[in-house]
Formats: structure tokens, sequence, C-alpha cells
């Protein structure tokens, strides 16, 4: 007789295989999880400086807003200028003023360097009232400058930065272009001082979508700060120069984009220190101003640093959707050909994002104790509680910047080192070259040594560093200064390593 098969529960250890079966498909999914799909926030504090950084807390606004008037002041005491062209005659000299050609604009980096030549040969007194005089200087109305703009731009991709700029904005010489240009630019240094009153200063732009494109607009600021500057030397307003350089220079201090700083103080600072015929208590001036700021570098914790660099670095993620060559592949590929492109480049960036925060979440405490020296031991000497740290997050900064091009970084915290060895023998340069300057303009020549004029500026400690970073060659005629953001000693054994 057969006998009837069971039905009902199953038995109970299909029961167990089936649970056990489950749990690990769990566990297993929440590993996946874990390890690829959840990672800590690059910088956790970003939404909240944001919010900040868009409000009037925030010093950058008002320099943003100054740095938006010298723009406009820029394209129109400077952008409606003619610039003449003559051609050499064979004979020798040069064609004369009936065959000039005249081409519009040049960038305010070629203002600054004109200007700059100009105090280094002593050409530089009566400049600015040369251009109220000249009534051939510059082009007769507003409409002129726009319809030779138009026909210029279809024909050079090499525009300055203010010939895609709205002209109708622009704020042009009225009467006199001298003093017209310093009343135009009382809004700029209100701002400035506006500026440096906030003690929040988050370096953000929210409309721009690459890092690098928020440099060009900073020429026109630094070109303001130093026509006004000198101007004002031409006049003889000592101290209308100070209140420009003192306002400006605490404002560029907290500016986190060291790049303008070193263009300031290479730009602007040495210039003035060039000019002709300055007082010897304008000199003493200049070198208080400028070991104050000295002293502001030094006081800048790298901890501080780091948060907005991390701030910066999220940031970039946020704003990576536009590829720098992505309308350039769309155009030369067909569409398969560009998503595939186009996903694997977003891959590149997820797993890029997803390793740098969890490597800066592991060491992000160890850093935020550290000091600038801490860092030069691991970067520079590969020693100290930091070695360890610094050598994982250049190892995963390396390794991303292999797979994504124009990756903003491949060594955070020596880059950051770098930049403020930088900034800092940026600093000592220019308090050099005013102690210089000021010396020949009392005896006529330089020193024989530089400790003739050092007196009791720096500290032992200070002198060391400079040491390390700075060489100068000295004569009775000329001096030059050479830097080197790496210590000579350190750079001394790169390279016996490299003979090796």
């Amino acid at each position: 007789m057969l006998q009837r098969k069971r039905k009902g529960l199953r038995s109970l250890r299909s029961v167990f295989v089936l649970f056990i079966t489950i749990l690990l498909v769990i566990v297993v999914f929440l590993l996946f999880v874990k390890i690829y799909l959840t990672f800590p926030p690059i910088c956790s504090e970003y939404n909240k400086m944001v919010e900040i950084a868009l409000s009037d807390k925030n010093g950058y606004v008002y320099f943003e807003r100054a740095s938006d008037i010298a723009k406009k002041i820029s394209c129109g005491f400077f952008g409606t200028m003619r610039w003449y062209y003559y051609t050499q005659k064979e004979e020798g000299g040069f064609e004369d003023k009936e065959s000039i050609t005249y081409k519009m604009g040049l960038s305010e980096g070629y203002f600054l360097m004109f200007y700059k030549l100009s105090v280094m040969d002593g050409t530089i007194l009566g400049e600015f009232d040369s251009y109220s005089k000249d009534k051939g200087l510059f082009f007769s109305s507003l409409e002129e400058v726009i319809e030779l703009r138009k026909k210029y731009i279809g024909n050079d991709r090499y525009l300055p930065f203010y010939m895609d700029y709205d002209w109708k904005d622009c704020i042009l010489p009225e009467n006199d272009w001298k003093s017209d240009f310093l009343n135009n630019s009382k809004e700029v240094i209100h701002n400035l001082k506006l500026a440096k009153e906030r003690d929040c200063f988050i370096f953000y732009n929210k409309n721009s979508t690459f890092f690098e494109s928020w440099v060009d607009p900073y020429n026109c600021i630094l070109l303001n700060i130093l026509v006004n500057s000198l101007i004002n030397l031409e006049e003889g307003n000592y101290n209308e120069v100070l209140d420009w350089l003192e306002t400006s220079g605490q404002v560029l201090l907290h500016l986190d984009f060291d790049y303008i700083m070193v263009r300031y103080l290479k730009d602007v600072i040495k210039t003035i220190a060039s000019y002709p015929s300055l007082p010897d208590s304008f000199y003493n001036d200049l070198i208080c101003y400028l070991l104050t700021i000295k002293d502001g570098i030094y006081s800048r914790k790298f901890s501080e640093i780091l948060q907005k660099e991390l701030f910066y670095l999220e940031d970039y993620f946020k704003r990576s959707q536009d590829f720098q060559d992505e309308n350039e592949y769309r155009y030369n590929h067909s569409f398969f050909e560009h998503a595939k492109e186009t996903s694997k480049k977003y891959l590149y960036y997820n797993l890029a994002y997803i390793s740098l925060s969890r490597c800066l979440e592991k060491y992000r405490p160890v850093l935020e104790s550290a000091s600038w020296t801490d860092i030069e031991n691991a970067a520079f000497y590969d020693k100290g509680k930091l070695r360890k740290a610094i050598k994982d997050i250049e190892n995963v900064c390396s390794y991303n910047q292999k797979r994504i091009h124009h990756f903003p970084l491949t060594e955070l915290c020596s880059n950051m080192l770098i930049v403020n060895n930088t900034i800092l023998i940026y600093t000592y340069k220019s308090i050099l070259i005013v102690l210089l300057e000021q010396y020949h303009a009392q005896y006529g020549r330089y020193p024989d040594s530089i400790e003739k004029v050092i007196d009791n500026y720096f500290s032992d400690k200070e002198i060391n560093w400079m040491n390390e970073h700075i060489e100068l060659d000295l004569s009775p005629e000329y001096y030059e200064i050479r830097h080197y953001p790496i210590p000579k000693q350190v750079m001394k054994l790169y390279k016996s390593n490299r003979q090796r």
C-alpha cells in the first residue's frame, strides 16, 4: 500500500537553511552598501559654510563687489584706450603718426607690467596727467568702442578678459582722467574696508563652474590698487597710498586663494618700492605694514587652511558635472561614444570622491591637531607623527590624478605647505626690497651686505628660515633675490637621490 507524502510545514532543517541564506544575503548586501555606497562627505561643514559664504557675514562678498567695480573702471578707463603700433624704418627710427594703426584692448596684466616697467625706468612721473591732455589716446565714444569690438571679436579668439564684458556697464572718464579715476575708485576701497572688518572670509563664487575661471578678474582689482597708489604718489599723498595698501593687504591676507596675494606683492608692493624720490618716512611705514602682513601669515593655523581646502575640494566635486572637454568630445564623436566617455568620467569622479572622503575621514583628526612644522617634517623630511597620513593621502590623490584630467590636486598637505611657504617668501622678499630701495634712496647705491639694512627686523629663527628659502646676490648697482618654496637642503637631497 502506498504511503501519502506529508503536506504542510517545511522541516526544521529547511527553515534553518533558508534563514541562514537570507541572513547571509542581507549581510553581504549591507557589506556592499558599506563598502561601495556609504561614505562621509569630504567637508561635513560644506552646507553651513556655503550659507555663511553667501551672507553679508562673509568678507569675500564685499571683496567681490570691490572687484566688480574695479572691472567696470578697468574696461572704461583702460579698455577704451587706443594702442598704436609703429613700423620700424630700414634707415632707422619709426613710421610717423599718419601710418599708425590701432587695435583696442589689452588685458589688465599688460597694464600692470607696463606701469611696473615705467616705475623701474623712472618714466612714470606725469604718466596719468598725460592721459587727460592727450585727446587722441581714447576713442571718441563708447559706441565706437562697441563697434570695433564687434569687428575684432570675430577675428581674434584670444581676447582679453574684458572683451566679453558688458560694455554698457563700464565706468568711463568724463572730464579729467586722473581725478575721475580716483573719484570712481572710492567705492572700491569702501567695499574693501567693509571686507576687512568681517571675521569670516570664505572664497566662494556660486556662479563659477571651474575654480580656475575665478582667477582673471583679480587683475582688475590689482590694477585699481596700483594705479590709485601711483597717482597718489605722484601727488605726494603718502597717507592715501598707505590707506590703500593696508586695507587691500589685510583683505588679501584672508583670501585663501594665495595666487592673488603673491601677485599683489610682486606687481603692487615691488612697483611702489621702486618708485623714485620716496621720503624716508614712507619707506619706514611701508616696512611696518609688511611686517604686519608677515605676522599675519605666521599666525595662520594649518587646521584653518585645511578646513577651507576641504571646502573647496567638496565644491570642486559638486561643480564637476561640466567637463572641460565635454563639448569637443560631443561634436567629434558619436552619441554612443560620447555616452560611454561621459559614464566613465562620472564613475571616475565618484570613485575619486569616495576614496578621498574615506582617507580624509581616517586622518582628519590628526591633521587638525597638526602644526606647520609637523606638516613640514612629514612632507619634506619623511618623519614625524603625520608621515603615514600624508603618504596615504598623497597616494590616493596621485592615483586619481592619473584617471581624471585636470584633477585639482596630487599632494594636498604638501601643496598647502608649499603655498604657505611661497606667500611667506614673497613677503620676506618685499621687506628686503623696501629696505634695499630705502638704502639706495639714501646713499645712491645698494649696500655691500644685507646685514647693513635688516637691523633688528627679524629674529634668529626667521633669519635661519630665510637662509633656507632665499638667496640674495648684491652689488652697489643691482640686486637679485631668488626663492625656493622647498628648503634648499631638501632640494639638494632630492637631487642626490635622483643621481644614485
